[in-house]
């Protein structure tokens, strides 16, 4: 019986335990949203624009398109996936309208031509973000300049032309949803403040010169896609 025993006992000792399974990381809330691990963020989308006030009612079109791209580096992790970051944005806003022109005061002969009037912007921007999951909700404030270009056909408009820089600032609200850990898709409204209101004056052959003021305030909205890295 002794003998048993301390074979029995020998037998144990000899053959290790098996080995536990290896431990499976946790992932933290946020992990998954995109350029969770970057402090890189970049993103391009296009979107809805509305010329607003006064000056959108006085020169149509007051609706439009915007396409736009902005850069992000982040520089701050904050507790509560909480992050702070600054960048560049930029932004192209266009309106058109079909408009009849004459080429020369005084012809008879009319064309079919084109109001147009857009918006060149570029802003340096500072944000505030919070990380949950695969969601991102973020603002943006930022201050900039925007070249405005103004072109008609028009005879009760001419010259018919006009290129001036506004300084502006802006404010946008957004959110990220992550697709992939890098990639997701991104939606925005962002509401674009100018501070000064240049006016074009018309040299019309007859009656006494116009002056408007069509240049001011923008409000854009849109969707795209967002990359971290």
């Amino acid at each position: 019986m002794l003998p048993a025993l301390v074979l029995a006992s020998w037998w144990a000792q000899a053959d290790p335990a098996p080995a536990a399974p290896p431990a499976v990381p946790s992932v933290a809330p946020g992990t998954l949203t995109p350029s969770a691990g970057a402090d890189n963020r970049f993103a391009i989308g296009a979107g809805y624009a509305r010329r607003l006030g006064d000056e959108g009612a006085t020169l149509g079109p007051r609706n439009g398109f915007a396409v736009g791209a902005d850069y992000e580096r982040r520089f701050v992790a904050l507790p509560n996936l909480l992050e702070l970051s600054a960048g560049l944005d930029f932004r192209y806003d266009k309106f058109q309208t079909a408009v009849t022109g004459t080429p020369i005061p005084g012809e008879v002969q009319a064309y079919s031509g084109d109001r147009v009037l857009s918006q060149t912007s570029f802003a340096a921007v500072a944000d505030g973000a919070w990380r949950w999951r695969r969601l991102r909700p973020f603002v943006q404030v930022g201050a900039g300049a925007t070249i405005a270009y103004f072109s008609s056909p028009e005879m009760n408009l001419r010259p018919g032309n006009l290129t001036a820089v506004q300084p502006l600032a802006r404010g946008t609200a957004g959110l990220d949803v992550a697709l992939t850990g890098q990639i997701g898709i991104t939606v925005r409204v962002a509401y674009t403040h100018v501070f000064t209101h240049p006016t074009l004056t018309t040299d019309v052959t007859s009656g006494a010169p116009a002056t408007y003021s069509f240049l001011g305030d923008l409000f854009d909205a849109g969707a795209g896609v967002v990359l971290g890295f």
